[in-house]
């Protein structure tokens, strides 16, 4: 009896205990919530999952005693002495090939830009991307859209005529990303780097700029939601932008930017506050595939009610914040050098508290003051 007990009381106490071990002998916790809420650590700690121990995206992280200044440190987390994980094992250099054909993808997310002020920046309205409606039908323009949906929709083969913004139906017309069977995307930004990291299609890459047209540049704050690091979001992600080529993103970042979504060249600010990159598996319309050869999809699909209520996170997730990026006037570009849209975090809210109409002029000066203060 004494030796049964023995061995419960073994058996408990490994299973209650915080931290593990495995054959390389550096400890690990459930996930970045339990790492957050750890003591005394030092040197590298892996976690199992990210948001939860069995979402797959685990990684390595390093105890440091502050939080450095850096693209790096904006991954970070704190932990419960006043320490700082900082992610060390996501790669640091492309982790697959350049695909091997010429992507599209510039010219349809550019018909997302010539909407203008039909589209807006709006976490709450529903999308072709989440809805099983027909968007035009149910809203009345501006239409809404974020920084993941707009990506999303780029990623699905689709340009703006060929969505219920403007049509019936979603229809593939493009080079595309195959979410699996029935899906349409993956969620918010820092959902899709999770789900890149978990394919091992992304890496770290502040300031190095090795990006191909068609691969996504990610930017964290390490108060994401703006209430503080809850331990959710991966790397804490907030915004997403797609690479088109050239030194040219296209993303959508708030109503201040005067429309929907936006082209704008990458300045030496932005390209070193990104802090991962990825590159999905993109597939020739054609036919041909970065990787292995697929027959496209159906061009012609609509969001069904299954996909809707699989995909829709509204309700049950946290919404996008909205990503403090403003442009301001060439003049102020070329004077200044970094005019263009920073991704930063929370300071949009103060520039624009109601969405503008196409008759509503934007005040630059003020946009671009929302943006240094951000940095």
């Amino acid at each position: 009896m004494r030796r049964l007990l023995a061995a419960l009381a073994a058996a408990c106490l490994m299973a209650c205990a915080p931290l593990t071990a495995r054959a390389d002998s550096i400890p690990t916790v459930k996930d970045v919530k339990a790492l957050m809420a750890s003591k005394g650590l030092s040197g590298k700690v892996r976690t199992q999952g990210n948001a939860t121990a069995d979402d797959g995206a685990g990684t390595v992280w390093e105890i440091v005693g502050s939080k450095p200044d850096s693209a790096d440190g904006n991954m970070g987390v704190p932990t419960a002495d006043g320490k700082w994980a900082i992610p060390v094992g996501i790669a640091d250099s492309p982790t697959v090939a350049k695909v091997s054909f010429t992507l599209d993808v510039a010219k349809r997310a550019r018909t997302f830009v010539d909407a203008g002020r039909s589209l807006i920046w709006d976490p709450q309205r529903k999308t072709p991307l989440t809805t099983n409606i027909i968007v035009h039908k149910e809203y009345k323009a501006p239409y809404a859209l974020t920084c993941s949906s707009f990506v999303s929709m780029v990623m699905n083969g689709w340009d703006y005529k060929h969505t219920t913004y403007v049509d019936d139906k979603n229809t593939r017309v493009g080079d595309y990303v195959d979410f699996g069977k029935g899906r349409t995307q993956v969620g918010q930004a820092y959902e899709v780097a999770a789900w890149l990291f978990k394919q091992n299609r992304a890496w770290t890459d502040p300031g190095k700029g090795d990006w191909q047209p068609g691969d996504l540049l990610f930017w964290s704050h390490p108060d994401p939601e703006g209430a503080g690091t809850t331990g959710v979001y991966f790397a804490n992600v907030h915004h997403v932008a797609l690479y088109i080529g050239d030194n040219k993103v296209v993303h959508s970042w708030g109503v201040a930017s005067g429309a929907g979504v936006v082209e704008e060249p990458v300045t030496d600010l932005m390209r070193d506050k990104v802090t991962l990159v990825g590159r999905p598996n993109w597939f020739d319309f054609t036919g041909n595939a970065d990787g292995g050869s697929k027959t496209p999809a159906s061009s012609a699909e609509s969001p069904s009610e299954s996909t809707s209520a699989e995909l829709s996170n509204v309700a049950s997730k946290p919404a996008e914040s909205a990503p403090s990026s403003t442009p301001s006037d060439s003049a102020s570009a070329s004077e200044e050098g970094s005019a263009s849209a920073l991704p930063g975090g929370e300071a949009l809210a103060s520039v624009a508290a109601t969405p503008t109409s196409s008759e509503t002029p934007i005040n630059l000066a003020l946009a671009t003051a929302a943006q240094e203060a951000a940095l």
